[in-house]
């Protein structure tokens, strides 16, 4: 999967929305500082910083989570010099074992996964993301069906059966989405379609469809429009089917659409 040369309007679009990601990030900054002014150390504040493992879904990768997280890692540090903030991605199963075996701190993730989180092992939500740009909390992850742009007869959902799709996993929130808005078209991805489990990053997912090995790949929302901000992904080349209103969100999505992700 190589990159392709995005135009300024694309990496102007994509600047708004790490402008917007860097604010919806002091939400949850704000909520960190708001715990730890009652995590304090009874005797007074540590001569050694505290080490905080704050665990991510790194749904693109683990690098790409660091490189989202990290600024906002060293910022906390700057606002709370006693602690030490590290950045512990990971994917659903590593994140599930981690707080298990109470080896992160806090974690955020989808709100699939904090209910499993909050059911199994009692996990409290702190803070709800939210953009700045007026999309509500209650409505901000979706879930995005694409396929190659080029001429074909796939042309709605009822189309991919029999079809090989890719997915990260069955567990995946993105998976789940999706597969609510297929059963309203009568279809089970599990048995009406060819299912290719990628793992994460979704990434894979995006490259599976790209290169031809999958007729169609099931994403988080916005994942195609930030890949194609990057340059991975040319501006005409894959598209979102079954498409939905997805309210204030700039970009597409074939699922409705759901509460963001917790801290």
């Amino acid at each position: 999967m190589g990159r392709h040369e995005a135009d300024p309007w694309t990496n102007a679009k994509y600047l708004n929305y790490r402008f917007a990601m860097a604010k919806r990030f002091w939400i949850w900054v704000l909520a960190v500082l708001w715990m730890l002014c009652f995590w304090s150390p009874s005797s007074g504040w540590a001569d050694t910083p505290i080490d905080i493992k704050i665990g991510i879904l790194a749904f693109r990768g683990g690098q790409q989570a660091q490189t989202d997280w990290g600024a906002t890692a060293r910022q906390m540090e700057l606002s709370l010099p006693n602690y030490r903030f590290k950045i512990v991605p990971g994917s659903l199963s590593e994140l599930s074992t981690a707080v298990a075996n109470h080896t992160v701190d806090f974690l955020i993730t989808n709100p699939g996964h904090y209910f499993e989180m909050q059911v199994d092992y009692g996990a409290s939500g702190l803070a709800t993301a939210q953009d700045m740009d007026g999309t509500p909390a209650t409505a901000s992850v979706g879930s995005a069906v694409i396929v190659s742009a080029r001429p074909t007869e796939i042309v709605k959902l009822e189309d991919l059966k029999g079809h090989k799709v890719a997915v990260v996993a069955p567990d995946a929130f993105s998976y789940r989405m999706a597969a609510r808005e297929f059963q309203d078209h009568g279809i089970d991805l599990a048995k009406n379609t060819a299912l290719l489990f990628t793992g994460y990053p979704s990434d894979t997912v995006v490259g599976m469809v790209q290169s031809g090995k999958a007729d169609a790949g099931v994403i988080p929302a916005c994942v195609l429009e930030k890949m194609v901000a990057e340059g991975w992904v040319g501006e005409n080349e894959l598209r979102v089917l079954g498409q939905k209103a997805s309210g204030l969100m700039t970009c597409k999505v074939s699922s409705r659409l759901y509460p963001g992700w917790v801290f």
